[in-house]
């Protein structure tokens, strides 16, 4: 037996017979030997060791988010000694929502090497750098998110040059 189905109220069971019954078997075990040697467990452990190391790909992530916020934090920590802020990041952008202080009055413009960027700032500065620039994104309330194409370091520079007024 290896299953039902229904269709339009009525079951259909399926069974493996014979030679395709004992190929199916083996197929199987052959699956169950390769995750006990990869899980180094049991094959009556290996459900028990799979729940593990799923929750402990998790708690990694979780992990892994917490410290990209903290680097994040740091980064823009020190780059807020400038007036604007131009940072390019190794960590993605959305580590930096919400870490910005309410008080910092300057365009803050923030690109990943993934090509996506984060700009804290007036809209209409956006809406200029979006039209210059070829950025597909848009925002609100001076958060604007988007992507743009290209290295994201000849991006910051342009960003610099259209932002400072001489593009």
């Amino acid at each position: 037996y290896t299953g039902k189905e229904r269709i339009r109220s009525h079951v259909r069971t399926m069974w493996k017979c014979g030679s395709t019954a004992r190929d199916f078997r083996r197929q199987n075990m052959d699956i169950v030997h390769a995750l006990s040697a990869l899980f180094s467990a049991e094959s009556k452990d290996i459900a028990k060791e799979a729940e593990r190391v799923i929750a402990e790909g998790s708690e990694m992530k979780r992990n892994i988010r917490k410290l990209e916020e903290h680097i994040a934090s740091l980064e823009l920590d020190k780059a807020l000694c400038d007036a604007p802020v131009f940072l390019l990041s190794d960590i993605p952008v959305s580590a930096y929502d919400g870490i910005l202080p309410e008080e910092y009055t300057y365009p803050i413009l923030v690109a990943d090497t993934a090509g996506r960027l984060l700009f804290y700032g007036d809209g209409d500065l956006f809406s200029k750098l979006r039209s210059e620039l070829q950025i597909k994104g848009g925002g609100r309330n001076g958060i604007f998110h988007g992507s743009f194409a290209g290295p994201a370091a000849d991006f910051l520079a342009a960003a610099k040059e259209v932002i400072s007024g001489n593009a």
